[in-house]
């Protein structure tokens, strides 16, 4: 069932708690700190269970730091927290959370995008569901995912439907997003390690996607097991997925190119299990032209530290590239990736 945030239709948004509850919850109530210059926001377009409570900064002042409490929440139901600021902590507790952000540029719902300022919105949405396994109904997030929060600049984001495995457990997550053409975003996702745990996922193949795929990204880890991770995009219109990470990755700056335009071919490739014991691996890269039957091998990248690899290459025809590396005595491969010539 597809989730969306009608909610956030909206001109200015900053912040936004979502809860994922049963069908009678109570709506909860918010405070902000600190709130001088704020003007209350009510935004439209919202969906019935869903308890909105925003505040709008009347001068722009982006990186104030605001910390936002929630209470009355019900001990009993899973949460998701979704973010749109720069958030630096989320604390949930039994019937209270608490977010601490600081605020961004936001921007008009409607193209062509228009700076507005910074605010800070916060809503509590009845989002009730659940996978079979995790106790709940309609494919939505199980009760492992209580906790999980996103933080973006995105202006607009909707949750799309668990990508599951043949016993029903949830395989990825997805959202699709988007912002002013060209804006520079952020994107950062908290895992609790209660639901990598369920999803046979550690902080070392955590990874994250931008249209299917995998991107360079930072790992944070915490005491609890839990982690979280970052990365940067451009703005139209993305679909965001995490989910685990591919044993070879590979992806290309542009998929469409002029002739003889350089083109970045990035992606991710470790056979360790601890980051910190990562050394230098190689991976061969390979392409077939337009026309051709078979590929040719044309270069070859060492990972980094963290597993990534970039290599340039020149675009003079239409061409598909793959990435191979060695796996103990196993040769794995990467997705075919195709960039074609304008």
């Amino acid at each position: 069932m597809r989730k969306t945030s009608k909610f956030l239709l909206i001109p200015v948004l900053l912040a936004s708690l979502l809860l994922l509850a049963t069908p009678t919850l109570a709506d909860p109530a918010a405070t902000i700190t600190p709130n001088t210059g704020l003007m209350p926001v009510t935004p439209g377009g919202t969906p019935s269970g869903v308890a909105v409570q925003g505040w709008l900064e009347q001068t722009p002042a982006v990186g104030t730091s605001y910390t936002v409490d929630w209470a009355g929440l019900n001990a009993s139901t899973t949460y998701m927290l979704v973010i749109i600021a720069d958030a630096q902590t989320v604390t949930l507790g039994s019937t209270t959370a608490q977010i601490t952000a600081k605020s961004i540029d936001m921007y008009s719902h409607e193209a062509p995008y228009q700076k507005v300022g910074s605010g800070v919105i916060v809503a509590a949405a009845d989002m009730s569901g659940g996978n079979p396994q995790g106790g709940g109904q309609q494919g939505g997030p199980p009760a492992e995912a209580r906790g999980m929060w996103v933080s973006t600049n995105a202006i607009e984001w909707n949750i799309e439907p668990s990508e599951m495995d043949s016993t029903g457990k949830p395989k990825s997550f997805k959202m699709t997003i988007s912002g002013p053409s060209g804006v520079a975003g952020f994107f950062k996702w908290y895992w609790p390690k209660a639901l990598m745990d369920k999803m046979g996922i550690t902080a070392n193949n955590l990874a994250g996607y931008i249209d299917n795929d995998q991107v360079s990204m930072n790992t944070t880890t915490y005491a609890d097991g839990s982690a979280l991770i970052t990365f940067t995009l451009t703005y139209s219109q993305h679909v965001i997925k995490t989910g685990k990470a591919l044993p070879l990755s590979l992806a290309t700056s542009k998929k469409r190119v002029k002739k003889n335009t350089k083109v970045k071919l990035f992606g991710w490739y470790s056979n360790s299990k601890s980051v910190s014991s990562r050394s230098a691996k190689v991976v061969s890269i390979f392409r077939k032209l337009k026309g051709q039957k078979k590929y040719t091998l044309i270069g070859k990248a060492k990972t980094g530290a963290k597993g990534f690899f970039t290599k340039r290459i020149p675009v003079k025809k239409t061409a598909s590239f793959i990435a191979k590396a060695l796996k103990g005595k196993k040769v794995i491969s990467s997705p075919v990736k195709t960039v074609s010539v304008k």
